[in-house]
């Protein structure tokens, strides 16, 4: 009886506005994209052959002209309750793991700038696009950032 109580408030809980469908997720073509004062920056999208990684470097610059923010790192170590890591997908439905993940927390003071690597496995041939959703509570905020960056914006190794 009790689980039938509970499916029953489950249920009642999804017919209301909590359980409505999402709205489609955007993923923004841009290399910047600018949330709550922060300005996250693609600076540089590189695959290696040596070590078989892709390695994309972020900047983090904090547009408030008053207020230091906390930063952590986006290559977390999958430790705590909450996703605080980067993800990186493909068109073909692929997910990257993440390559030597650390965790850092660091201040960005007002007009500063903090760099942020991540490296994950390389990505497989022929892809169109790479989706990159960082968290934004990583800085103090709410909800995703989300990239997608498309093949020709993927630096390939000299052969």
């Amino acid at each position: 009886m009790k689980r039938i109580l509970e499916f029953s408030l489950l249920s009642a809980f999804c017919m209301s506005l909590a359980c409505k469908p999402n709205s489609p997720v955007e993923w923004s073509k841009s290399n910047s994209l600018v949330k709550d004062n922060i300005q996250v920056e693609i600076q540089n999208i590189t695959v290696f052959t040596l070590d078989g990684g892709i390695i994309i470097d972020l900047n983090v610059k904090n547009l408030s002209d008053t207020k230091k923010i906390n930063f952590s790192t986006w290559n977390g170590k999958d430790l705590g309750q909450k996703r605080d890591w980067a993800t990186l997908t493909d068109n073909f439905g692929n997910e990257y793991k993440r390559k030597n993940p650390s965790s850092w927390v660091d201040s960005i003071y007002p007009a500063s700038t903090k760099t942020d690597r991540l490296e994950f496995e390389p990505p497989v041939k022929n892809i169109q696009w790479l989706h990159l959703e960082l968290p934004a509570e990583n800085f103090e905020s709410s909800g995703m950032i989300r990239f997608e960056i498309s093949q020709t914006k993927v630096k390939q190794p000299p052969k």
